[in-house]
């Protein structure tokens, strides 16, 4: 089995084990035993994913969550490293909400490779490997660099750390005055294949992390979309931020950013 194969059927066998979880839900009443079997869920999801790429590739580095200390050389320099999030979209999960995703991507020498995002609950598969374009359920993506800033949507979330709350606000209100719309869906991987496949036409975000972002960046970037740092450098999967939008209108973003 090929590495983006192994990827697409992990996805796709964690989506099953999510969408059986989720079911248990509705039967449960308290908070406490719903945190409880979300955590099940999203474990159960990660170690199906983890078995099924070390069985293929023995040799792969997981990183994800539970077990990455913050050491940004195994995203810059490791071989074959597979970062994954089992569960993108928990609240959303919780809450009994379809919007949530799978996501695996594979990075080498910091280089995204392969990307793999999936929504269970729409069957919708988007992969991606570098230099061949992204793919909707095996149709090809591509987005024409042609709508007006004045006329786009845009996507952002709300980070979980305090500190980042006034310069999310802050952005959200100067760049809804420019668009047509601003909205917060709650799954970054999902926003950006959204992104890829036409449905949203901007997306910015501060606080997220590696497993929010890899698999989403490549497939919208193999689709034609440009992928920087919201603070107007080099995008660093790294660093936790990310404005993606068409070429054209990129600068105008930064430009109201800085108003």
């Amino acid at each position: 089995m090929d590495i983006l194969q192994a990827m697409i059927k992990a996805a796709k066998e964690a989506g099953d084990i999510l969408l059986m979880k989720k079911k248990k839900l509705k039967n449960i009443q308290t908070k406490k035993s719903s945190s409880d079997l979300v955590s099940e869920a999203d474990l159960e999801s990660q170690k199906l994913i983890i078995n099924t790429i070390m069985n293929e590739f023995p040799d792969a580095i997981i990183l994800a969550e539970e077990n990455w200390n913050g050491d940004k050389r195994i995203l810059k320099h490791g071989k074959k490293v597979f970062v994954i999030d089992p569960l993108d979209g928990t609240l959303n999960y919780v809450h009994g909400m379809d919007f949530y995703s799978i996501s695996i991507a594979m990075l080498d020498d910091g280089d995204i490779k392969y990307g793999v995002v999936y929504l269970p609950e729409t069957d919708k598969l988007y992969f991606s490997e570098k230099g061949n374009g992204s793919y909707l359920n095996g149709l090809k993506l591509y987005r024409k660099d042609n709508k007006k800033l004045s006329e786009s949507m845009f996507v952002t979330g709300w980070p979980y750390e305090p500190e980042l709350f006034k310069k999310s606000y802050e952005a959200i209100e100067k760049i809804q005055k420019n668009i047509h719309e601003v909205r917060i869906l709650g799954s970054a991987a999902a926003e950006l294949c959204m992104l890829a496949e036409g449905k949203i036409d901007g997306y910015w975000e501060y606080g997220l992390s590696p497993w929010d972002l890899a698999a989403g960046v490549l497939i919208a970037k193999e689709a034609g979309m440009e992928i920087y740092s919201i603070s107007h450098k080099e995008f660093d999967i790294s660093k936790g931020e990310i404005l993606a939008t068409f070429k054209h209108n990129i600068n105008k973003v930064y430009e109201i950013l800085k108003e």
